[in-house]
């Protein structure tokens, strides 16, 4: 996408109002396409009692057009950065806008937490390209590695630094 970043607006869900917005996502893109992009199974219950959501509408637009989560990391000093965008807004510059969002909130969620993280599937190669292509061209989020389990993800990792411009 060129041009000015879409204005979105962010809501909070309640563990209650979540699993209706991921339910109705599931059902926009259909099984394959979800358990391409997310792993089968997913939204495992422990993400689901664990990561705080958002729904996310643009300026111009009633409807809910992606949601987004964090989700503190159990064993490390991180938090990661989930989300989703319903078809009729892909490719409109979200993914972008919702990831800064994200990372911003789970700083201040999480003040303890030392990066964000996502996970790209590796069979989700369209993805995997576009995140590889904007680390190269100088994106925060850097390759970082690679996790087989329970699904082969490859990572992307970037630095928390607080407001005061001091890393966590």
């Amino acid at each position: 996408m060129t041009g000015p970043a879409p204005r979105l607006y962010f809501y909070a869900l309640s563990m209650r109002k979540a699993p209706e917005l991921l339910a109705a996502f599931a059902q926009a893109l259909g099984p394959d396409t979800m358990c391409r992009a997310y792993g089968p199974g997913w939204p495992t219950k422990w993400w689901m009692n664990s990561a705080q959501v958002w729904s996310i509408t643009a300026a111009d637009s009633p409807n809910t057009g992606a949601w987004g989560a964090v989700t503190p990391d159990p064993e490390d000093l991180a938090v990661w950065l989930t989300l989703g965008i319903f078809p009729p807004f892909q490719r409109k510059g979200w993914r972008n806008v919702i990831r800064e969002f994200l990372h911003w909130e789970a700083a201040r969620l999480y003040p303890d937490a030392q990066t964000t993280k996502i996970g790209i599937r590796w069979d989700n190669s369209e993805y995997l390209r576009t995140a590889h292509y904007e680390a190269r061209q100088g994106s925060a989020w850097r390759p970082v590695g690679d996790i087989t389990y329970p699904f082969n993800y490859f990572l992307f990792a970037r630095k928390i630094i607080q407001p005061n411009g001091e890393f966590t």
